[in-house]
């Protein structure tokens, strides 16, 4: 054989494997929740990161940013400018820890599934999302917010001074609330086939429409 013929089927031989360790190397960063898919959108002006998949999400954030979350066919986050930068994520097994420290331009985090919602000096604004179980733990002075949502069954533990609201269009079958004191709760003409309220000494609440009619049981701590 030829040297010239000998050194292109090494030079192919090095390509190949050195496709084949970056793939590797890829697919490891992937599952250790270091993937990064950034993309600008040039009409709308966002920018787009994508995620690896999860099922539980704990945020850890400022308290005065509120954090959307929908529906979306794959994990991602959608940001209005490049601070994107100010902001770090990993993930363990099934659970992505997402936290920042200035308020970023999040438009929209999108997940296909989300089965737990931990939230640390954050807010959060749930919507159009369908599930057959979710849990929400929030911490004091949290607003949590589920419009536009579909839930079989919903447990959440918030804390004092907070807020939680359910309305536009949502249906939820199952509510298990625990409620901290001096909160505000707002029920605005979702329905619930059960619910199970433990409330303290609220600052403030409102019931209305098929909310009213479906309450069965109300519980002081």
């Amino acid at each position: 054989m030829k040297t010239s013929n000998k050194l292109l089927f090494s030079f192919i031989g090095f390509v190949v494997l050195l496709m084949i360790a970056s793939d590797v190397i890829l697919r490891a960063n992937y599952n250790n929740g270091r993937f990064s898919d950034k993309a600008k959108d040039g009409d709308k002006k966002t920018w787009i990161e994508g995620l690896p998949p999860f099922k539980v999400l704990k945020v850890e954030g400022k308290e005065s940013h509120t954090l959307t979350i929908s529906y979306g066919d794959s994990a991602r986050i959608i940001f209005g400018n490049q601070n994107y930068k100010h902001y770090e994520y990993s993930r363990r097994d099934d659970t992505l820890f997402l936290k920042y420290e200035k308020d970023l331009d999040f438009r929209l985090l999108e997940c296909p599934d989300l089965s737990a919602l931990v939230l640390v000096n954050t807010n959060v604004y749930l919507s159009e999302m369908k599930l057959d179980r979710l849990k929400i733990v929030a911490g004091n002075g949290a607003e949590v917010r589920v419009v536009n949502s579909n839930i079989d069954h919903l447990d959440m533990e918030v804390g004092n001074s907070a807020t939680v609201e359910f309305s536009n269009n949502s249906a939820i079958d199952s509510l298990n609330l625990a409620l901290g004191k001096h909160s505000a709760l707002y029920m605005y003409d979702v329905p619930f086939r059960y619910t199970h309220l433990q409330l303290d000494s609220l600052r403030e609440l409102s019931v209305t429409g098929s909310s009213l009619s479906s309450m069965k049981e109300m519980q002081s701590k």
